[in-house]
């Protein structure tokens, strides 16, 4: 599994990997349980089986009959096995594809916490949804997961989709280990041909996951008087007015965003802190790019002081 470098001291390290990779392919369901090594593939990934593809689905699912679903372990043994039996999947696509980052969490109290201050942080520089949303199951969490809310920072609809949630590292054989902090970006079928080349194994296993991680694994660290100072127009503003007029902003936009939250606490840590929902939100207002994003510095996700 790759690794993302650390920071200068060292105190962190954090892991990138591809998670749910989901492969349509032209034939049926039964002909691909008879020509791929499905227990193989089990054995080298965290989870893999076929599905059918039904009625309901996108139009350009149509001229397929089956998906391969593979949820791969601590490395990309499964695909590069599945790249050796590529002819029998005939005409094919990847046409999903989840990279995820796993931050290093002490306890799974510490990932359930650590949450909201990373969705906080975390730069999404394409910012479209004016707001973050969080979901949370009511029921009994499923294994490997925790009881907490998964922090979305797109529309399920957008082509590529970060999402920050805790969970427990994913194993060979469906067993789970350390509990870590998971920043996924789920990337739609158009987006994987956009960023791998092609909807293949091959551009899968070609894919560079470090820099496309490295890229995004971005904070943006708010600094209250940079903002404050786009309200108050005095030069000579005191620090404590400058901050004053910021975290009454924060206050308003936090409000604007509770309904989009199970939890107001965690409206409020988001809020106060996010580099892309400030931004947006003072773009809304008529702020350029530059004055909104010089109200944040940027850190990295592997220094301790972020999370």
């Amino acid at each position: 599994m790759p690794a993302l470098p650390t920071n200068k001291n060292g105190s962190k390290s954090a892991f990138v990997r591809f998670d749910r990779i989901e492969i349509a392919s032209a034939f049926s369901m039964g002909r691909l349980a008879n020509t791929l090594p499905l227990k193989q593939l089990k054995a080298l990934s965290h989870k893999a089986h076929l599905t059918e593809i039904r009625d309901g689905h996108p139009a350009y699912l149509n001229k397929f009959q089956s998906k391969l679903i593979i949820v791969c372990g601590r490395d990309s043994a499964a695909l590069q096995l599945l790249a050796q039996y590529e002819n029998e999947l005939a005409t094919y696509s990847v046409t999903s594809a989840e990279v995820t980052v796993e931050l290093p969490a002490n306890s799974e109290s510490h990932a359930v916490t650590s949450v909201p201050k990373v969705a906080g942080v975390l730069l999404h520089k394409r910012q479209r949804r004016p707001h973050f949303y969080a979901k949370h199951s009511s029921s009994e969490p499923k294994p490997g997961k925790f009881f907490c809310s998964t922090i979305y920072l797109e529309d399920k609809r957008s082509s590529v989709v970060p999402k920050v949630y805790p969970r427990s590292r994913k194993e060979n054989g469906e067993a789970f280990s350390d509990p870590i902090i998971s920043v996924e970006w789920t990337l739609s079928r158009s987006a994987v041909k956009y960023y791998m080349g092609a909807n293949t194994i091959a551009a899968l296993l070609d894919f560079d996951l470090v820099a496309f991680a490295e890229k995004r694994l971005v904070a943006g660290i708010l600094n209250p008087e940079e903002l404050g100072r786009l309200f108050v127009r005095d030069r000579s503003a005191t620090t404590k007015k400058l901050k004053r007029a910021a975290y009454h902003y924060l206050r308003i936009l936090t409000y604007d965003q509770w309904e989009h939250f199970d939890d107001h606490q965690l409206a409020k840590t988001i809020c106060t802190r996010s580099p892309s929902l400030i931004m947006k939100s003072l773009r809304k207002h008529g702020f350029s790019q530059y004055e909104a994003e010089k109200c944040f510095s940027r850190g990295s996700f592997l220094d301790s002081s972020v999370y």
